[in-house]
């Protein structure tokens, strides 16, 4: 049939046609609603499937296609819902059209089908209105396809409800899903620790939040000291020597090394990363001042900031000294290789940096970012993490996401620190 579809000749079509004359029909885009709909309940499963595939189908037509009986026809409905999104075809306003839209996802997420359930889990996972139930079904499912994309993202998802699922599983898949939330209950996060289990500790590790990955650690070394015999962590005791406390450290460090065996498959740098971490947390006791103790690296025998200076060049001359990998360095407290990257990146002289890192001033910290062609959002977290510049005194980027502070500003910190004291390393 060519031309303009009239509505007699489409309902003609679709009670007296053959199955070839409906299927075609079914897939038009000039098809009344209401055709659509009596062609969802035909005899034969071409037709149904077509009009499953039919971005015009309406609401309840795809509600009365996602139990078909046919699996292609449903598996034809979930692509539909994939490509175009549940509510294809229905406006914001048609409050009851978008329900039936939800129940017809929801009444997928059950599906016998992999493939379908897996498809349904990519369009539930990150909606905060979606059904506890059915997402706490998807995130139980056997199968990785479907549980992990909720498991990492979707919001309805309790704490209770992490706790459960970490509780009956030792997928290491499924754990380091969890551990790649963007958000961790802290008892979450501890049952991980609990679980002993690698993968997704190194995940949590990995966590571009500085708060998951101090947390832990705290956990990490906690567990340790209690398999030890002791009932609070090193750090906390204020009625042992500093001998004993080192003993423990020692012993602590050890017991979590333990955790990572040369064995256990990793990405590569993993597990270095995890011990440097590790050893820089149990170093670390009380809060200590990141900016000021970097002005000491360079006078430590055998002082790292040489090799670190040696590895940032060589990844600068693989392209690889870019803001992401000085992120790394930040969150992971490889103060040694971020300081090297700094002055690598911004071809100032090693003193000039270190001085301006251990002066603890937010504009000066402005400018060497600036002048290392990093952005003012990156600016911002070097003042806080690795400055130690407070809160209040922090430089935000502009509005815009620019430097808040003008470019003559930058020009005259650099030139302030250029004549740094010469009695300071390098």
């Amino acid at each position: 049939m060519s031309g303009a579809l009239t509505y007699q000749q489409a309902r003609g079509v679709a009670a007296h046609g053959d199955a070839l004359a409906r299927t075609a029909l079914a897939r038009r885009q000039d098809v009344p609603p209401e055709v659509l709909y009596f062609l969802a309940s035909d005899d034969e499963a071409t037709v149904r499937g077509a009009v499953a595939a039919n971005a015009l189908t309406p609401a309840l037509g795809n509600l009365v296609l996602a139990g078909d009986v046919d699996e292609q026809v449903r598996d034809a409905l979930a692509g539909k819902l994939t490509r175009h999104g549940r509510y294809c075809g229905i406006g914001e306003m048609q409050m009851r059209a978008r329900a039936i839209a939800d129940l017809t996802v929801e009444k997928l997420a059950g599906d016998s089908s992999v493939a379908i359930r897996a498809a349904m889990a990519e369009i539930l996972k990150d909606d905060p209105g979606a059904t506890r139930s059915v997402i706490l079904a998807l995130a139980l499912d056997e199968n990785l396809d479907v549980a992990l994309p909720v498991l990492e993202f979707s919001p309805v998802l309790t704490a209770e409800d992490l706790l459960e699922v970490i509780a009956g599983s030792q997928d290491d898949a499924k754990l380091a899903a969890i551990a790649h939330r963007p958000l961790l209950d802290e008892r979450v996060a501890s049952m991980l620790v609990a679980s002993r289990n690698v993968p997704a500790i190194a995940h949590m590790l990995g966590k571009s939040s500085a708060d998951v990955q101090e947390t832990t650690l705290d956990r990490l070394i906690d567990s340790a000291a209690e398999e030890l015999g002791w009932q609070e962590p090193p750090h906390f005791r204020r009625d042992v020597t500093e001998s004993t406390v080192q003993t423990l450290v020692d012993k602590v460090q050890t017991r979590i090394e333990e955790l990572f065996p040369s064995d256990q498959d990793l990405p590569a740098g993993a597990r270095s990363t995890i011990q440097a971490m590790v050893q820089k947390r149990l170093d670390k006791g009380t809060d200590r001042i990141r900016g000021a103790a970097a002005a000491g690296l360079a006078a430590e025998p055998g002082g790292g900031i040489e090799v670190a200076l040696d590895n940032a060049h060589a990844l600068e001359d693989q392209g690889l000294l870019d803001e992401g990998t000085l992120r790394v360095f930040l969150l992971t407290d490889h103060d040694e290789a971020l300081i090297a990257g700094l002055v690598v990146r911004a071809g100032l002289p090693v003193r000039t940096v270190l001085h301006i890192v251990a002066a603890q001033s937010a504009r000066a910290m402005c400018a060497l970012a600036w002048k290392a062609g990093l952005s003012a959002a990156f600016a911002l977290e070097l003042q806080l993490r690795l400055a130690s510049v407070t809160a209040e005194s922090a430089i935000a980027p502009a509005d815009d996401g620019s430097y808040a502070v003008d470019d003559e500003e930058m020009q005259w910190q650099l030139g302030m620190f250029g004549d740094a004291d010469p009695h300071l390393p390098l």
